[in-house]
């Protein structure tokens, strides 16, 4: 009996390294230089969320700017170098983004803090809407870049009172959703390289 223990014990032991090795090489099947489908997932996400706020931010900017015009007139130098306007314009540019995907991550993937106010997302969802927003942003750039590379006049005056064609649009389409899924991805990659580092080593 004590034989057949030991033998037990010697294929349990060989068998660990085995699953371990099985496991390692199913982690490098995927690519590292592509991102990874929850990359992706998050970027379709925010593609939703972004067309959303930017509907949002149409009909309060609308709304705001007919609200405004009646409150001061028609004077620039009076909206320009009013506070409270100048504070309404950062809330709805920075803020109102941030919040908004905020609590879309948390109502997706996080749950709230109790020692928040229910209208508070938990900070963990604060950091992915500031990161988000970022994403969004960069994004749009970059498929600005791109697509001015490519025809350098199509921001030209001569282009100002005519729409995209539909091969810019889906440029700029496919330009934002490569650009957001990779830097998504880039830190993904930075996360897990430190948390590799925290790791203690194993003797």
């Amino acid at each position: 009996m004590m034989i057949i223990k030991m033998n037990s014990n010697i294929d349990n032991q060989q068998s660990k390294p085995n699953s371990q090795k099985q496991k390692a090489t199913n982690k490098n099947y995927y690519p590292v230089w592509f991102p990874y489908p929850h990359c992706w997932l998050k970027t379709i996400i925010l593609l939703l969320s972004f067309c959303l706020i930017i509907f949002l931010l149409r009909i309060i900017g609308v709304i705001s700017g007919v609200a405004i015009l009646a409150m001061i007139g028609n004077s620039k130098d009076k909206i320009l170098l009013n506070l409270p306007i100048i504070l309404w314009a950062c809330f709805l540019g920075l803020l109102f983004p941030v919040f908004l995907l905020a609590h879309i991550y948390q109502l997706l993937w996080s749950n709230p803090n109790p020692k928040l106010p229910s209208w508070m997302p938990n900070y963990r969802s604060l950091g992915e809407g500031i990161w988000g927003w970022f994403v969004s942003i960069f994004a749009v750039l970059m498929g600005v870049l791109i697509l001015f590379s490519l025809d350098p006049h199509v921001f030209s005056s001569s282009y100002q009172n005519s729409e995209l064609s539909d091969t810019q649009v889906t440029i700029l389409s496919i330009s934002w959703v490569f650009t957001s899924a990779y830097l998504y991805h880039f830190r993904r990659l930075i996360c897990n390289s430190f948390k590799w580092l925290k790791k203690p080593k194993q003797q």
